[in-house]
């Protein structure tokens, strides 16, 4: 008993071994050509395959094919964290909804970066006018076992 395969595509793949995301029974290049599935970026995989974690605005459209990005970072605008500077990670330290390239104030803690020597202080962390951790004696933006052994010493003086 022979069978006989088509490759309408000529790729050496026959057509029921090619990829079907949406398993309609139709390989995905067919649904593509047919008219049945978009593929707005030419990738030969249809959208609606390719939104998972690439649909910011929920709008059943790549965001790779989206034109919107005016500082050319690759997060469309209505999902950037930083619409006028190009920041390729959308790194948000303190979690306000503006990305750290834009955040005049990265880690929220009331002093402004221009001015915060310890810009990556922890969260609700009191700080001083420079933006260092009330309990960073050794001023090394990092409140750790020095700072206390320096707190003790401080109280109880040396230590034998």
């Amino acid at each position: 008993m022979s069978g006989t395969s088509n490759d309408f595509n000529t790729n050496g793949l026959p057509d029921e071994c090619e990829p079907d995301c949406q398993p309609n029974d139709t390989p995905d290049f067919l649904d593509i050509s047919l008219g049945l599935s978009e593929d707005c970026n030419l990738d030969d995989i249809p959208d609606d395959c390719q939104l998972d974690n690439n649909d910011c605005n929920s709008n059943d459209v790549p965001d790779d094919c989206e034109s919107n990005d005016g500082d050319g970072d690759g997060s469309i605008d209505v999902c950037d964290n930083c619409v006028f500077d190009s920041n390729d990670d959308q790194a948000d330290f303190d979690d306000d909804g503006m990305g750290d390239a834009c955040d005049q104030d990265i880690d929220n803690d009331g002093v402004a970066n221009a001015t915060d020597v310890c810009p990556f202080t922890a969260a609700n962390v009191a700080v001083d006018s420079e933006g260092r951790s009330l309990g960073d004696i050794d001023r090394d933006c990092d409140t750790d076992l020095e700072d206390y052994g320096l707190f003790q010493q401080g109280f109880m003086g040396p230590t034998p």
